[in-house]
């Protein structure tokens, strides 16, 4: 494991360690407990991350959404069918990556500073 990676890794750890002792136990365990704890502890580090997480999945909606909204307007609602166009396999996965890393550096790092 990379050390960037293994440094998130056990900064989610012990975020979720702490959300747990915080609300109680398991039962009670909320994901948004553990970002806001992550979030106080290393700002940066969740921001980024959560920034390449939503660059990407955007990125990734819009090739497959956007070429569907094309063709219904050229086409007409019933002539096009949107499951034609959700094929994961003609995703632009380096397109995407890019879109991460820009999400990271840009949105992610720059705007924590600004």
């Amino acid at each position: 494991m990379s050390a960037p990676m293994a440094g998130l890794s056990r900064v989610l750890r012990a975020s979720i360690s702490k959300a747990r002792i915080v609300s109680g136990g398991a039962r009670n365990f909320s994901l948004l407990k553990a970002y806001s704890s992550s979030l106080e502890s290393n700002p940066i580090l969740v921001k980024g991350v959560t920034a390449a997480v939503l660059s990407f999945t955007g990125d990734i909606i819009c090739q497959l959404v956007v070429p569907y909204i094309k063709e219904r307007g050229e086409k007409g609602a019933e002539a096009v069918n949107l499951s034609d166009y959700l094929d994961i396999s003609k995703i632009d996965w380096q397109r995407s990556l890019k879109f991460s890393v820009l999400g990271i550096t840009m949105n992610g790092i720059l705007l924590h500073y600004w």
